[in-house]
């Protein structure tokens, strides 16, 4: 079973790749260096995400930041933020390991229902946002090919 370590490697590699090879669709975005180094954090968090709950080092990393998020939302007249990502700081604490959280479409939609979100509550527009998500969408699928093998991870969406 790979370390964190590991994961983060792959996202890395994943990153390079799919920067460098980018689809013409993700170049209308243009991207700024800003942009770069927002989709590398996506690609590097996404590679981790997937072992959000197991009792680690990711997980204690992920609440202090939405500890941080929290404190912000507390402090900003809004609290809609802090409405919507309420759920989400108890979603760890319920699932067991390599369950939801290690599914493709899970995944996929968990990072839809985020870009739509983000672009909602900030002034970014839906397709910035998605190019950002293509990228945690990439990191997650790198953990899930450590974790499982290519045969595995997309197998399921040529079952018969």
């Amino acid at each position: 079973m790979p370390g964190y370590r590991q994961h983060l490697l792959a996202g890395g590699i994943t990153f390079i790749g799919l920067w460098h090879y980018m689809p013409q669709w993700m170049l209308a975005i243009n991207p700024s260096p800003k942009l770069f180094y927002v989709a590398l954090v996506a690609t590097l968090v996404g590679s981790l995400f997937p072992d959000v709950d197991t009792k680690s080092m990711i997980q204690m990393k992920l609440y202090q930041i939405i500890f941080l998020f929290f404190i912000i939302c507390m402090l900003i007249p809004t609290h809609q933020k802090l409405i919507f990502f309420a759920p989400l700081t108890l979603f760890p604490l319920v699932v067991h390991h390599r369950s939801i959280t290690h599914h493709p479409v899970f995944l996929l939609f968990f990072t839809l229902v985020c870009c739509w979100s983000i672009s909602h509550f900030h002034q970014i527009t839906f397709s910035q946002s998605l190019f950002v998500g293509t990228f945690f969408i990439a990191g997650t699928l790198s953990h899930l090919f450590l974790d499982f093998g290519f045969q595995k991870t997309i197998g399921f969406l040529y079952k018969k």
